[in-house]
């Protein structure tokens, strides 16, 4: 099929369906793989890879070990944190993310944060994200199989919560 409208001299082919350039995790397809390699040169481009741990919280009374235990896949320095809430926010929700190491009973999991827990402020709009960089440690370190877990510190009990811990993979 030609595009009948393209002024050119040189015909430019119709494309009949929408190329998916990226899949429902966020890696790229082939095809937006091939796509990017057209676009750019591709020399010695170093990407950084991300690894996720995300946590829904529906029930959101203040609690402890209220998350599932989601064991770490791949080792890498942790970078972010962020808390969206589904709808406004009337009071403070406060989560701390904590750490088991692989090597460790789960008794010893310790907080990722320092005094400053992972908060999203009473009057946070939803869909708002709200971010946490600070750590226990400058550069701290997430290995294969420790074990992330969360905890409700501060809550009305309304409300829910998307909390994703990102680092990066090395």
């Amino acid at each position: 099929m030609i595009n009948r409208y393209n002024r050119k001299k040189e015909p430019i082919p119709v494309v009949p369906r929408t190329m998916k350039i990226v899949n429902p995790d966020g890696t790229v397809t082939r095809s937006g793989q091939l796509l990017l390699e057209q676009l750019q040169d591709v020399g010695a481009v170093e990407v950084e890879d991300y690894e996720k741990a995300t946590f829904v919280i529906y029930e959101t009374a203040v609690g402890t070990n209220v998350t599932n235990l989601l064991p770490a896949q791949r080792s890498g320095i942790a970078m972010d944190a962020d808390i969206v809430p589904k709808q406004d926010v009337d009071a403070d929700f406060t989560f701390d993310i904590f750490l088991t190491r692989a090597e460790e009973p789960f008794a010893t999991r310790a907080s990722i944060f320092g005094t400053e827990k992972l908060t999203a402020p009473a009057g946070t709009l939803a869909g708002e994200v709200v971010t946490q960089t600070v750590f226990r440690e400058e550069a701290l370190p997430i290995r294969i199989q420790d074990v992330l877990s969360g905890d409700i510190l501060e809550s009305d009990g309304t409300g829910v919560y998307t909390i994703v811990l990102k680092w990066r993979v090395e």
